[in-house]
């Protein structure tokens, strides 16, 4: 909706769907038990959406 009404730039919404998409990715691998999200490698899930958010929160 905020890329429809142009409030919001198409780089940051298609950063902002990854984000979502690897947490998503993240949460099955962790009850898998493939990734821990609480430490290690399974933060790396975390990263697209903690960089939407930051960029989000500065435009």
């Amino acid at each position: 909706m905020l890329l429809r009404s142009g409030l919001v730039a198409a780089w940051l919404s298609l950063l902002g769907s990854a984000g979502y998409a690897a947490l998503l990715m993240g949460v099955v691998a962790d009850e898998l038990g493939a990734a821990d999200l609480d430490s290690g490698g399974g933060i790396a899930f975390l990263v697209p959406g903690a960089c939407s958010r930051s960029c989000f929160r500065c435009c």
